[in-house]
């Protein structure tokens, strides 16, 4: 089954792409079409690649459904068993990062243009910083 727009979403959210410039850098698109089967219009033989990234895209889903299980931070202890929330989340929100890499390499990206598990963008943040405009 071909990449509906709600699996395009997913993938641009987790490797920090935006859909405002997609005119203008059809980079990320044409890799999310290209790796589907010949059948759904991409170059791939089957769709085993496309398998891979939406089993990708299930697993970073649990990522951020696991984060949001975090409603306190700190540690808690019941009946002598301490869990410390902060260092629990610090280690998902770094599965998720490797997940990330792994959808990137799928895609032939570098790595992701920003982090989705901070709080902020990584690197400088411009206008049009997605189509390589100039500082």
């Amino acid at each position: 089954m071909a990449f509906t727009e709600a699996d395009r979403v997913l993938i641009r959210q987790y490797v920090g792409w935006s859909a405002i410039f997609l005119q203008a850098q059809p980079l990320l698109e044409s890799a999310i079409t290209t790796i589907q089967s010949v059948a759904e219009g991409g170059v791939r033989a089957d769709n085993s690649t496309e398998l891979l990234v939406r089993s990708l895209l299930a697993q970073l889903q649990k990522v951020d459904a696991k984060l949001m299980d975090f409603d306190c931070l700190g540690t808690n202890t019941v009946n002598r068993i301490q869990m410390d929330n902060v260092r629990a989340r610090m280690v998902v929100m770094q599965w998720g990062r490797t997940l990330v890499g792994r959808l990137c390499t799928v895609l032939s990206l570098e790595g992701p243009l920003s982090d989705c598990f901070s709080s902020q963008p990584t690197g400088p943040v411009r206008l049009g910083y997605a189509i390589g405009a100039s500082q």
